[in-house]
């Protein structure tokens, strides 16, 4: 039937009454993922499938409305202009979140309603929105009868997950982990309101191996923490962070030694920043990880005001660490001290004899006349016997490369002494 002749025939069945059929209707499916695949897909460390939610802003099973879980926040101390209520604008999963305005010298409140158990789970995690660079978020667990304070945590404009490792609170005296009351989260530094989103405040147990790692390397992540297997080590390396904020390999870590002047510490003495000054974060990057080697880059960064992490010219001790199936072990080491207070001499002290690119094997390398603002050293440790011997020969003097089509005057970043070998990696 054509176009015109429909409309005649429903002109007429009007003029006697009678109603039209109704119109076929489209039929329109909405496949929204459940929030739980929504929270997988957007939190890494939810791999384990292990993970329980303390407060997501979303409506329950039960009938419980997602608006009503702000009321189990509060600001202290009262009487504040503060604010803190349920948004639907900005939300990192699902269809609501909290929005919070937190005047300075306040904190957020979290009084966790019906889950105080945390035995079992390594991280707490919770998303937040943050309207600026900052890198002064503490966050306080309290039980009956201890507190325990967190490290720093590193914001960047938009949505950030924020962890804490659980496992921390393991061995802490009076604080009991089958009973956390309450979570505050406060900005240290804050000198006016700080405003920011709050979404999905989870417990989780991402205790996993992480990515197909070469032969004869393992990478066991627990909390914030990693634990590596290596060719021709009997134990496996920590690399866990520390009060102060910065990860460190245990009894493995090289110790670094700064000081003004000429004169340095006894190489037996201990780890000496002070003139990078009292404010420290630590992150630690995998960037390669895969059946030729595994490269991760733990930096500390030491900021002179809140925020100034963020900055590429920030100072910084970078350590960049490259494993091999082989046994071999790179790190190379920058630090760059850009605007800070003058260092005279550096010292880095090893727990074993490595191949200094340079020329030398020994357990330290002294600069003591440090030019500055940047310096980089790097060093092979390699595996026991006469292939770590070879490997270490090799490393110490690489074999010549002849140029068949190359630029004359250029180099790989990594080639501090400019004879054509990267000794970085």
């Amino acid at each position: 039937m054509s176009n015109r002749c429909l409309a005649a025939l429903l002109g007429a069945l009007m003029l006697l009454g009678c109603e039209p059929p109704p119109a076929p209707r489209e039929e329109v499916s909405y496949d929204l993922e459940s929030l739980p695949a929504q929270q997988r897909k957007v939190y890494p460390e939810t791999a384990g499938g292990l993970f329980v939610c303390l407060a997501d802003f979303e409506d329950a099973a039960d009938g419980r409305r997602g608006f009503e879980q702000v009321e189990s926040f509060s600001i202290s101390p009262d009487g504040l202009a503060a604010r803190h209520r349920f948004v639907v604008n900005i939300t990192r999963t699902g269809a609501g979140a909290m929005e919070v305005s937190l005047p300075a010298g306040a904190g957020l409140v979290f009084t966790i309603p019906h889950f105080h158990n945390f035995t079992g789970y390594t991280l707490l995690s919770m998303s937040l929105y943050s309207r600026s660079v900052r890198d002064d978020l503490r966050v306080t667990l309290t039980t009956r009868g201890a507190s325990w304070h967190s490290p720093p945590a590193l914001l960047k404009p938009g949505w950030n997950t924020v962890m804490v490792d659980l496992q921390r609170l393991a061995g802490l005296q009076g604080f009991d982990i089958t009973d956390v009351r309450t979570m505050r989260l406060a900005f240290t530094e804050a000198s006016a309101a700080v405003e920011f989103n709050l979404d999905d405040i989870m417990l989780i147990n991402n205790y996993r191996r992480i990515g197909r790692t070469a032969k004869g390397i393992a990478v066991i992540k627990g909390g914030l923490d990693y634990r590596i297997s290596l060719p021709y080590h009997s134990q496996p390396l920590a690399l866990a962070q520390q009060a102060d904020g910065l990860w460190r390999f245990g009894g493995s870590q090289p110790v670094m030694q700064l000081a003004a002047g000429a004169r340095l510490p006894t190489a037996s003495g201990p780890e000496q920043l002070t003139l990078l000054g009292p404010r420290k974060v630590g992150l630690v990057e995998i960037v390669e990880n895969n059946p030729i080697r595994l490269r991760l880059v733990n930096t500390w960064y030491f900021p002179t005001r809140p925020g100034e992490w963020l900055s590429l010219a920030v100072r910084q001790i970078r350590w960049e660490n490259t494993f091999y199936p082989d046994g071999r072990w790179v790190t190379h080491v920058e630090l760059n001290n850009a605007g800070g207070t003058k260092i005279g001499a550096v010292r880095i002290v090893l727990p074993q004899p490595v191949a200094w690119a340079g020329g030398v094997v020994s357990t330290r390398r002294t600069t003591k006349r440090f030019a500055g603002p940047v310096g980089r050293w790097n060093y092979l440790f390699s595996p026991p016997g006469e292939p770590g011997r070879t490997l270490q020969k090799n490393y110490l003097n690489p074999a010549r490369v002849v140029k068949a089509i190359a630029t004359e005057g250029k180099f790989a970043p990594g080639d501090a002494d400019r004879d054509g070998f990267d000794e970085s990696q």
